[in-house]
């Protein structure tokens, strides 16, 4: 057996519990944050006199997707993605 690090790549693990959790950050982590947004705007209006939300009619419903990928390092957005899901 040499002495030495022959594999300077190699990383030591103290616990051995940690190899798992470490295995599925690093296939998971590619220095990037995603964002989510799942916006809803509706089209209506006020019943006769009414003032409270439950007085509201919805006429029209419109959904969208927002999704934005960003630079962990710089904080630069690096996609952008708007969709219209099916209903």
């Amino acid at each position: 057996m040499q002495s030495g690090n022959n594999r300077p790549w190699a990383v030591r693990i103290g616990d051995p519990g940690e190899a798992g959790v470490r295995a599925i950050n690093d296939l998971s982590d590619f220095g990037s944050w995603r964002v989510f947004a799942d916006i809803i705007a509706q089209v209506g209006k006020f019943a006769p006199g009414g003032t409270a939300p439950g007085d509201f009619i919805v006429d029209a419903e419109e959904r969208t997707w927002l999704s934005f990928t960003l630079d962990r390092q710089t904080g630069a957005v690096v996609l952008r993605k708007r969709e219209h899901p099916a209903e």
